[in-house]
């Protein structure tokens, strides 16, 4: 009873701070509909039919809106483990609003279960198991400090067509069924929630600082995600895959609920023209856990808890920015951009790879800045005993610039090795022993298992194990060492200590499959090998010996049966070169599914 108390109170808080949001919204909200959409040649009907077929679904559903299409189509062989459902896809064409109330209209239900039961079940995510106080008053704190929150700044960041889809959600909802519990506050509240729910956890001032009691124990923001991009000689046939697994709690909702989205958009007058994309993601839900476009270009995004923040203006990050990136980013540099110059407010980590070019790289990110006091983040008394680079050495060896608060890791990164001085230092601090080969050599273990205790926390400099150029991975931490300083923060490091050695172990596993497959990765490889933790993957156990993840998911909620797990999030690989992507979510037994985003458009 208290714990249901306690999660309807931040849901309260976040819809009530979402009420505030829309009403300064409501005079611009349809900007993009008064504009003039300029209508493209698309796939007719008959031609999207053939196209689900062949990538193997059967549409069940085609509605229009102002002379757009929506489809709704099921996966004829992929079903859901729990369930028994079939797995569906969608097809969205037409400006924002017009896709959201094509959507709406045809996904009511599903929508209505996110915006309620998903809700309502994911605040627990980010608390230990068990913990009740004094979370009745912290949340009643929160509460207030969401409503007093700057709604006009905020409700400025969201670009105009995500509004546009948003409110078409809603009323897309309302027409299919006139009771429906959904509408553009709780939608709203869906997709910018968790930003600013990470902004609060990842802050020590105001918030939690001012409640007696609160300590680190009492959070535990959920911190599992991995990528890797891979192309040229790393590959066995030339072609550039890229692999995503997005693991976030599934507040046992998403799980049957996830799906791929197609999206079609029309260009408009006074819009750069925005690229049809596949998005896996879940009804609801406008941003994308991965998300790939025409032109063969994904991302993904990986949390990373970090003091580099604006707590008080969550702004534009995460799921809804790697759909925004896609959308905008035709060749890889755009892409790049179009995230450097967002309005973030939270830490997150972007990888991004791209065909096109064959290129890859990770931007490690924190909130829009335009310069960063990397040394105000550690413990001034760890500054003082010298176990940290001056500002000086800092600019000396640390040579990437720093972008509008980020740092992007391009493919020929370089790490500086020259920090791995000061880990001697850090180690001992904390009583780790320090092996500085196991940092070195480009294939080494920091811990052994993802159940070791082998690092301080987060105070010491990780190394980057790819060296090489047509190689990129990241699970959730900063490798550069300027960065990772912003992620030194002893409220930060607190709260994610739990996940630190996992996360390093996490990333040196990676490292050590994809470069024994170096040169031998063909699509089914690179699949195997993002599904590397799976406990029903080809990489289980001691497929190699020091990638022994028999028992990583121990923890995971069942089937009702016990016969197998749900998947946290989704699991993607990207054939960038042939422009298909495959998922896998829902639990472990059930099929992937793919798309290939070629046949549903227009060339």
């Amino acid at each position: 009873m208290k714990k249901n108390l306690i999660v309807l109170i931040l849901v309260g808080a976040l819809v009530v701070s979402c009420t505030q949001f829309s009403r300064v919204k409501k005079v611009s909200i349809l900007k993009e509909e008064s504009s003039v959409s300029i209508p493209l040649p698309k796939r007719s009907t008959f031609e999207l039919t053939q196209a689900f077929e062949n990538d193997g679904y059967a549409i069940d559903t085609v509605i229009t809106f102002q002379g757009k299409r929506g489809i709704k189509a099921h996966s004829i062989s992929a079903t859901n483990y729990e369930t028994k459902k079939p797995k569906n896809v969608y097809y969205l064409e037409g400006t924002g609003y017009q896709m959201g109330y094509l959507f709406g209209k045809i996904a009511h239900k599903d929508i209505e279960t996110m915006c309620t039961k998903f809700m309502n079940g994911i605040v627990p995510a980010f608390l230990q198991p068990g913990s009740v106080k004094p979370y009745r008053s912290l949340l009643g704190k929160l509460m207030i400090d969401i409503i007093k929150s700057n709604d006009k700044i905020i409700s400025r960041i969201m670009p105009q067509e995500f509004m546009n889809e948003m409110v078409g959600i809603a009323a897309g909802c309302k027409e299919a069924n006139p009771e429906t519990m959904v509408n553009l506050d709780n939608i709203f509240a869906l997709n910018v929630g968790i930003d600013y729910l990470l902004a609060q956890t990842y802050n020590i001032e105001g918030l939690w600082k001012s409640i007696p009691g609160i300590d680190a124990s009492n959070l535990k923001p959920p911190l599992f995600c991995n990528a890797f991009s891979v192309c040229k000689k790393a590959t066995k046939d030339g072609k550039h895959y890229y692999g995503r697994d997005f693991m976030f709690p599934t507040a046992d909702i998403f799980q049957n609920l996830a799906c791929m989205i197609i999206y079609n958009p029309d260009p408009m007058l006074d819009y750069p023209t925005r690229e049809p994309i596949i998005s896996v993601t879940a009804p609801g839900m406008i941003g994308s856990i991965t998300a790939m476009n025409a032109n063969g270009l994904a991302l993904g995004v990986d949390m990373v808890p970090a003091a580099n923040l604006n707590a008080k203006q969550p702004g534009l990050n995460s799921l809804l920015l790697v759909r925004h990136a896609a959308h905008y980013g035709s060749i890889f540099e755009k892409a790049l951009r179009v995230i450097v110059h967002a309005p973030r407010g939270v830490p997150w980590l972007y990888s991004i790879a791209d065909a096109q070019s064959g290129r890859g790289a990770v931007l490690e990110a924190g909130a829009y800045a335009d310069s960063l006091d990397f040394l105000s983040f550690p413990k001034k008394e760890l500054i003082k005993e010298g176990l940290f680079p001056t500002k000086k050495f800092l600019t000396e060896y640390d040579t990437l610039a720093l972008e509008y608060g980020l740092k992007i890791r391009y493919d020929n990164y370089v790490y500086p090795d020259t920090f791995f001085y000061f880990n001697t230092g850090l180690f001992m601090r904390f009583d780790k022993p320090y092996d500085p080969e196991e940092f070195f050599d480009k294939t080494g273990f920091v811990d052994s298992t993802f159940k070791a205790e082998a690092v301080p926390n987060g105070y010491y400099f990780a190394p980057q194990r790819e060296e090489k150029s047509d190689l990129v991975l990241v699970t959730n931490m900063y490798i550069n060492p300027s960065m990772r300083l912003c992620s030194m923060a002893p409220w930060t490091t607190m709260i994610s200590a739990d996940h630190m050695d996992d996360t390093q172990w996490r990333y040196d596993a990676l490292n050590k499959i994809l470069l024994k497959e170096y040169g031998k990765i063909d699509f089914e490889k690179a699949r195997d090998i993002i599904d590397f933790l799976a406990p029903n993957g080809k990489y289980y156990t001691n497929f190699y010996e020091e990638v022994n993840n028999s028992d990583y998911f121990y923890q995971s909620a069942a089937s009702s049966d016990g016969e197998t797990l749900q998947i946290f999030g989704a699991t993607s690989i990207c054939d960038l070169t042939e422009k298909i992507i495959e998922s896998h979510y829902g639990y472990y037994a059930d099929e992937w599914i793919k798309l290939s985003i070629g046949n549903y458009i227009k060339e």
